[in-house]
Order: structure tokens, then sequence, then C-alpha cells
């Protein structure tokens, strides 16, 4: 392909012009040498909470308060539902016991008990023979009171 010619002719190129074998040469560094130098990471702040060490243990207090109270609740209702059992329950044999004294009144002849004790040759209370016997029981000792305890530990500990 032939030039086309140019109406002005530039010369000036040739000065600045370099040809590649007399181009300078570029380094080109690898990354991982040691003068490249990362973006340091930002620290986060770190978020403290000062917590005081009273109000801690007034509200661990507050805590076993409460279970301790709703487990007293609970409890409660149990002996209160057993209260009512045990009421119940005492109800119905005091009804059976009276049920029971009127029918062995009812049906007992003593008139027949003891002309059968008679036969077998047994006596009247009134015609027994009486012995009175004497009998001195002992005072039992007094428990001992918290002052006694008191002083009992302390002499053990002096011994």
């Amino acid at each position: 392909m032939a030039q086309k010619p140019y109406k002005h002719n530039i010369e000036y190129i040739q000065k600045f012009y370099s040809y590649g074998s007399e181009a300078k040469v570029l380094e080109i560094k690898p990354i991982y040498e040691e003068d490249v130098k990362l973006p340091k990471k930002k620290r986060e702040k770190a978020t403290t909470i000062f917590i005081d060490p009273v109000a801690l243990c007034a509200a661990l207090l507050a805590g076993v308060m409460f279970l301790m109270m709703v487990v007293s609740f609970v409890q409660f209702r149990i002996d209160c539902q057993d209260h009512a059992a045990m009421v119940r329950y005492t109800e119905d044999l005091r009804e059976q016991n009276i049920l029971l004294h009127h029918s062995y009144n009812a049906h007992i002849d003593l008139e027949r008990i003891e002309t059968m004790a008679l036969a077998l040759g047994m006596i009247p209370v009134e015609q027994a023979n009486t012995i009175s016997v004497t009998v001195q029981v002992p005072q039992p000792q007094p428990e001992p009171t918290l002052i006694d305890d008191i002083i009992w530990f302390f002499s053990g500990l002096l011994e």
C-alpha cells in the first residue's frame, strides 16, 4: 500500500518516537512483596456495658425470691387440696361411726351376753376382789433450752 500524501508533512513525531528495542521497560512488582501495604482494618468500637454488682445481686435475689414465692404458692395449693380431702375423709368416718354405733346398740342384747358370761364362770364387777397398787412415776428430766445448748457448746470448745 502506498502512503497517502498528506497536506502537511509532520516531521516532529520522529523526534519523540523510540523504537521497541530502545523503549524503557517498566518493572512490574509482584503483589506479595513486603513493600505492598494493604489498608488496615478499622477496629470496630467495642461496646462496653457497665453493670453494677449490687444491682445484679439484687436482681438475682429478686428472681430467687420470685421462684420461692411460686413454689410456695404451688405447695400451698396442694396442701389446701390435701386438707379438703382429709376434712371429707373425717366427715365420712364420723358418719360411719354414728351408723356403726347405732347398729351395734340396736343389734346387741346385753342381757343375753350377761347370762352367757355368768354361765362361763365370770362374776360381776361389784363382786370382784380389788387390789390397789401404788406406782410412782419418775419425773422426766426437762429438755435442755437454747441457753443450755449454747453453754454446752462453748464449754466443749474450751476443754
